[in-house]
């Protein structure tokens, strides 16, 4: 049987917000030092090696403006 003074608690966890410096996108974090990106393995890569936005291979400006 076992008692409810004997109940294992976890630790509190303080969650923060940050916001991407690569996408953008907000986040939830804990700890004591903020990180620069998400999760995202492509937002990582980018601020990592410092990438302009512009050379990405996503990045197509005129894709959909029409010649006419």
């Amino acid at each position: 049987m076992a008692r409810t003074e004997d109940k294992i608690t976890l630790p509190k966890l303080d969650w923060k917000t940050a916001t991407c410096e690569v996408c953008g996108k907000a986040f939830q974090y804990f700890g004591r030092v903020r990180p620069h990106t998400c999760k995202d393995g492509d937002c990582r890569y980018k601020y990592k090696h410092r990438i302009d936005p512009h050379t990405w291979a996503s990045y197509q400006p005129n894709l959909f403006d029409s010649t006419d």
